[in-house]
């Protein structure tokens, strides 16, 4: 797992995005030590496209957002029967 790269899906405008800036965030992964793919700050409207987008790719996902954000993608997961995906939530 430790060589694995992840394409990460964040809301852009989660209250995290909102509150931290993206360029905190994007600091924050990087010196996280997780191998990433391809980062997307996404706006509300092109989630699911940007969801579908990356579900077709190789990596796995890490979706970062709000609960209704990580309930909506992961029933996504659910009816494609697609790869585990994470789903990430600040309190």
């Amino acid at each position: 797992m430790a060589d694995q790269s992840f394409n990460i899906l964040i809301n852009g405008r989660s209250g995290t995005v909102l509150n931290m800036g993206r360029d905190a965030i994007e600091s924050a992964i990087a010196h996280s030590g997780i191998k990433v793919a391809e980062l997307c700050f996404a706006e509300p409207d092109t989630m699911q496209a940007e969801t579908d987008r990356l579900i077709a790719l190789d990596a796995p996902l890490l979706i970062g957002g709000g609960t209704a954000r990580c309930v909506k993608a992961l029933s996504i997961f659910l009816r494609r029967k697609s790869r585990l995906a994470y789903c990430l939530s600040a309190p």
